[in-house]
């Protein structure tokens, strides 16, 4: 996720002395006639001690174009992704946050 291996914090601060965290520690996506599903696993971290953890699933349909591929998830969301033979990269926008993710085989 933007260039560093996961496990990777997106989110930090400190609040009275306490460092919150959120903290991808997994990810995965398959691509199959024309639909496409995957998974995030965030933690949640008080000082370092995982106080959560959550599966972010998600799918939908895409189409192919050269080397780019578009994610739609069905909500009028898409999601513009470039792969190689061996990966696939998509950027991803969530509340002002923009992450990189890069997902191999």
């Amino acid at each position: 996720m933007n260039g560093i291996p996961l496990p990777v914090a997106f989110f930090e601060m400190e609040v009275d002395g306490v460092t919150y965290s959120e903290v991808v520690t997994a990810g995965e996506i398959a691509l199959s006639g024309g639909t496409y599903s995957g998974s995030l696993t965030v933690e949640s971290d008080e000082d370092g001690t995982v106080v959560g953890s959550d599966v972010d699933t998600f799918s939908g349909s895409f189409t192919v174009s050269g080397n780019t591929v578009i994610l739609a998830d069905g909500h009028g969301e898409e999601i513009v992704g470039t792969f190689t033979a061996t990966s696939l990269a998509v950027v991803l926008e969530d509340g002002g946050i923009s992450m990189m993710l890069l997902f191999t085989r």
